[in-house]
């Protein structure tokens, strides 16, 4: 079986990438997990992987804080200031990331 690849990035280096990356560790620890798990090494350009994930973690988000937003401005009888408020709440805490 293979991995699905699109754009010459292939998903299982992606999944690889991102799974290290919860658990906090990189390049050095997807080495060390392919050796004992006996499958081929990461890619030789295994950080490129981390702008592709932040590029996709991007999209959804500011997918999700939109949907956030609509959400806030529908359920207060379309009153934007509910969404204001959100907006300021977001941004504070992405300040704090």
């Amino acid at each position: 079986m293979s991995s699905n690849s699109t754009n010459g990035v292939y998903d299982i280096n992606v999944r690889l990438t991102y799974a290290l990356h919860c658990i906090d560790k990189g390049n050095s620890a997807a080495k060390e997990f392919c050796a004992v798990m006996n499958v081929p090494p990461p890619p030789a350009k295994f950080q490129r992987y981390n702008g592709i994930l932040l590029e996709s973690l991007t999209k959804v988000s500011n997918a999700s804080v939109k949907k956030a937003g609509q959400e806030t401005v529908d359920m207060n009888n379309s009153n934007r200031e509910s969404l204001q408020h959100l907006m300021v709440v977001v941004r504070n805490e992405a300040i704090h990331l």
